[in-house]
């Protein structure tokens, strides 16, 4: 029974590790020429969102619409920092990539 129990665990612990490696989206940059692309292209979404948020923030501060400025204003700091947060994943697997090659 405890055999049974062990062979298991391992096979459970073994098809966990090899999901976690096969859930790479191969999104990360391999260069640091696809790592500036990736950024600009980071950028480039930003604008139409920053164009809408300013247009918003504007139309209801002449109302003086305080917490529809708050909530404007955080949405826009949300969508930024979703673009915050794949560029710090990316940083993040570039350095594990280095560790594993050395």
């Amino acid at each position: 029974m405890k055999q049974i129990l062990i062979i298991t665990l391992i096979a459970a612990f073994a098809f966990t590790a090899c999901k976690s490696k096969s859930t790479d989206t191969g999104d990360k940059p391999t260069s640091p020429a696809e790592y500036y692309e990736k950024v600009i292209a980071l950028e480039e979404t930003m604008s139409e969102p920053l164009l809408i948020t300013e247009a918003a923030i504007k139309a209801r501060s002449d109302k003086n619409d305080f917490a529809g400025i708050a909530s404007a204003s955080k949405a826009m700091e949300d969508t930024i920092d979703l673009r915050i947060n794949a560029l710090k994943k990316w940083i993040q697997l570039e350095k594990e990539v280095k560790i594993l090659n050395l």
